[in-house]
């Protein structure tokens, strides 16, 4: 579960995130509807992600190291945000990171599969992996 504090300056340390995996995407995509939530999640998976690459924490000041898996999975969600943005790319730069880090987890590879479907290219979501 998410929970937004937008108007608190460090929003990002007022969030629960107690679970974060790829079917979240699906549970929260409800919310893209609106641009200003959209942003939000988006500038909160950054943060994240910049915190789990430098620190290996959620954010600097958290006590506890996350699991690698933790960054494994905002890469996946921010390819997911990218890619229902329509920013294809940089989706896939995300998702492509994903892969490196973990080569043998296939949720990845099904997401950078249905990237390349949203984008119009068949032919190459089909030989994904």
């Amino acid at each position: 579960f998410i929970i937004l504090k937008p108007n608190n300056k460090n929003f990002q340390n007022q969030i629960l995130f107690s679970v974060i995996n790829s079917p979240l995407f699906n549970i929260l995509k409800h919310l893209f509807a609106d641009k200003a939530k959209l942003e939000t999640i988006t500038d909160v998976l950054l943060c994240y992600y910049s915190s789990l690459e430098k620190h290996k924490k959620f954010t600097p000041e958290s006590e506890e190291e996350e699991f690698p898996t933790s960054y494994l999975h905002v890469m996946i969600f921010l390819a997911q945000t990218y890619d229902y943005k329509g920013d294809t790319d940089t989706a896939l730069r995300y998702i492509d990171r994903a892969i490196q880090h973990t080569p043998t987890y296939i949720d990845p590879y099904m997401v950078k599969s249905k990237i390349y479907k949203h984008a119009g290219d068949l032919e190459e979501a089909v030989h994904c992996g």
